[in-house]
């Protein structure tokens, strides 16, 4: 299972955790933390193995806090986008080799950069 978490991990886990950064922490510590994340769930709040994230590029530019979570979630949406996309076409690509290469065996698991391809002896 994947989740979109609109700050970048581990610097900010937890819901509202931009919003809290913003109200008591630093300058570096907010710039470390606005952006986005997408990461594995596991048993704990947001601290799954990370796939990806994306920095807010101007963030000190936007008008208000709502601005930087609105950023941060469209950041976020980008990063689950591509990454659907991408596991996707990976999916496809294993099927049309499967189909194409019969004697072989094709292996895609999430997390995979590209699928895996071995004889079938």
């Amino acid at each position: 299972m994947v989740n979109a978490h609109s700050a970048i991990l581990p610097y900010a886990r937890g819901m509202y955790a931009i919003e809290q950064l913003m109200t008591v922490g630093s300058r570096e510590k907010i710039e470390k933390a606005a952006g986005a994340t997408i990461h594995y769930v596991d048993s704990g709040i947001d601290t799954g193995r990370i796939i990806k994230f994306k920095k807010i590029k101007s963030l000190w530019s936007l008008p208000s806090i709502w601005a930087v979570k609105g950023e941060s979630y469209l950041l976020a949406f980008d990063l689950m986008s591509d990454y659907l996309n991408i596991h996707f076409v990976f999916q496809v690509a294993s099927l049309l080799a499967a189909l194409v290469h019969p004697s072989h065996i094709v292996i895609y698991a999430p997390g995979d950069l590209l699928p895996c391809r071995r004889d079938a002896s």
